[in-house]
């Protein structure tokens, strides 16, 4: 099978669409439901995990030590740069193209 980078990098036919094989599509959606339900999961124990620290930074387990500490870090509010800074914003601003799967679903009749 081969590498989503390699597929991805696959030259596209504006407006063309096939049939294509509905088991790929379900599978991928599944997966999509997986992962959210994961991510639900992971967010549960997060919460009861730092509920169980209180005010600590961290916690020391048998296999390790857990730590909560605060960070920084330095961004750029762009909407008020535009504003503002217009001439600026547009000397450095940059546009991404990518691409999304997304699905739409037959509306039943």
């Amino acid at each position: 099978m081969p590498q989503a980078k390699t597929i991805k990098r696959i030259k596209r036919e504006p407006e063309t669409v096939i049939e294509l094989n509905g088991e790929l599509v379900d599978a991928w959606l599944q997966a999509k439901d997986q992962v959210k339900a994961a991510e639900e999961v992971k967010g549960n124990a997060e919460v009861a995990m730092l509920t169980a620290l209180g005010q600590a930074d961290g916690g020391r387990t048998a296999s390790g030590l857990l730590t909560y500490m605060q960070q920084t870090r330095t961004s750029i509010d762009s909407s008020a740069l535009k504003v503002d800074q217009p001439d600026i914003y547009h000397k450095y601003a940059k546009l991404s193209t990518f691409r999304v799967a997304r699905f739409k679903a037959n509306k039943e009749k």
